[in-house]
């Protein structure tokens, strides 16, 4: 039996981050925001990348190097 409730808290971060509806199908929509972004990168116009929206300079007081490396486990 499928868990009715897998994936919903990526479900709900994805609606929220986005502001999608919440009847809304979450990849028909992430497509439809795929394809726009990529065709306002084919015309040239600048969009947002992944990751944080902030100059370097600010950046790295939210990216460090204190994580757990493959090595050290």
């Amino acid at each position: 039996m499928l868990d009715p409730f897998c994936g919903t808290g990526t479900t709900l971060a994805v609606r929220v981050a986005y502001g999608m509806a919440e009847n809304a199908d979450p990849l028909a929509f992430l497509l439809e925001l795929n394809l726009a972004c990529a065709a306002k990168e084919k015309a040239g116009e600048k969009i947002t990348p992944p990751g944080l929206p902030l100059s370097e300079a600010v950046r790295c007081a939210f990216v460090t190097e204190d994580c757990v490396r493959l090595g050290e486990i």
